[in-house]
């Protein structure tokens, strides 16, 4: 058996340390309460134990059915997919269909295009969200993919994107798994409207840590041709 954990493994056994040292110390109150405190004691911390166990992803050295049974390696490629989730993705433009249903289909592609690899997926409108950790699972991260929908609310709205506001989540993302895989080479899409109407600062994207990816616009802008800002 492995371990593919959704946080570098230093991290997080720090949590796990701190979390077993808090139930420890809740435990004395509960013994003194007495049984029915020990047993919530007892549900509430094999709650937080499988929590723990989950996040550590741990995956039998071989898999069934559909699931992959290759692991990612060391070297592998950490595919980042910045995917702008505004309500400017909403527009049904691009062929007839809502942006966000290419950036689906663009992102399973990709997905295909590079087995064996790590992915990440950053979601922004006017602020950044984590909506996937770094991991090598993409036969789960598909169902997570085909999930993706526009933001609601004002805070969406195309005057308040910003294209770049992923743009420090992305540089800490890149940080953590340099250090965890310093072999592997970093690889971003961005998949955006480009923030044409947008009325607030955009952010700037460090490429420096970025080996290699692309750009994909879905705002036509009037001319048919996909542009981004």
């Amino acid at each position: 058996m492995t371990f593919d954990p959704v946080l570098p493994p230093l991290f997080l056994a720090v949590i796990a340390v701190v979390l077993i040292a808090l139930r420890a110390v809740a435990l004395r109150g509960a013994v003194v309460t007495g049984r029915h405190a020990v047993l919530r004691w007892s549900a509430t911390t094999v709650a937080i134990l499988l929590v723990l166990l989950a996040a550590a992803r741990p995956v039998s050295g071989s898999a069934s059915g559909s699931e992959p049974a290759q692991r990612a390696q060391a070297d592998a490629a950490n595919v980042y997919f910045v995917v702008d989730r505004s309500a400017d993705s909403a527009i049904a433009d691009f062929g007839g269909a809502p942006r966000m249903s290419g950036m689906r289909d663009d992102i399973e592609e990709l997905i295909d295009t590079h087995p064996g690899a790590r992915f990440a997926v950053i979601a922004f409108a006017s602020r950044p969200a984590i909506d996937w950790p770094l991991s090598s699972d993409a036969w789960s991260l598909i169902p997570a993919v085909e999930a993706l929908n526009p933001y609601a609310g004002p805070t969406a709205a195309g005057v308040e994107v910003n294209a770049g506001a992923a743009a420090n989540v992305l540089r800490y993302q890149l940080i953590a798994a340099g250090q965890q895989f310093p072999q592997a080479p970093n690889l971003v899409y961005y998949l955006g409207s480009g923030a044409a109407e947008s009325t607030v600062p955009q952010g700037v994207f460090d490429t420096g840590d970025i080996d290699g990816g692309a750009v994909l616009g879905y705002s036509t802008g009037g001319s048919g041709v996909a542009t981004l800002r």
